[in-house]
């Protein structure tokens, strides 16, 4: 059924459906992980809207650059938890 849906769907209204996959990540992983997202996607709108071409060729890289930032964080955090030290919120 829902298949079904999405393939009689037009392609004008589709382009807006979010695809399920997408919306379950920040369930699996965590709600910092969407915020992280909507961060960069706020990012990659404001530097598409200055510089198209240039966005267009290094967003990928910065996308990756701040994933693995974000993901070096879980070393210092696990570290913290294990000596039950709480960081402060700027930190989690």
């Amino acid at each position: 059924m829902c298949c079904g849906f999405f393939d009689v769907t037009p392609k004008k209204i589709s382009q807006f459906i979010p695809i399920p996959m997408a919306m379950a990540v920040p369930f699996y992983i965590g709600a910092y992980f969407a915020i992280d997202i909507f961060v960069g996607t706020v990012l990659l709108f404001m530097w598409e809207r200055l510089n198209r071409k240039e966005a267009k060729d290094y967003a990928g890289a910065v996308a990756s650059g701040l994933i693995c930032g974000d993901g070096i964080w879980t070393i210092p955090s696990s570290i913290l938890s294990i000596f039950k030290v709480n960081p402060p919120i700027c930190l989690l």
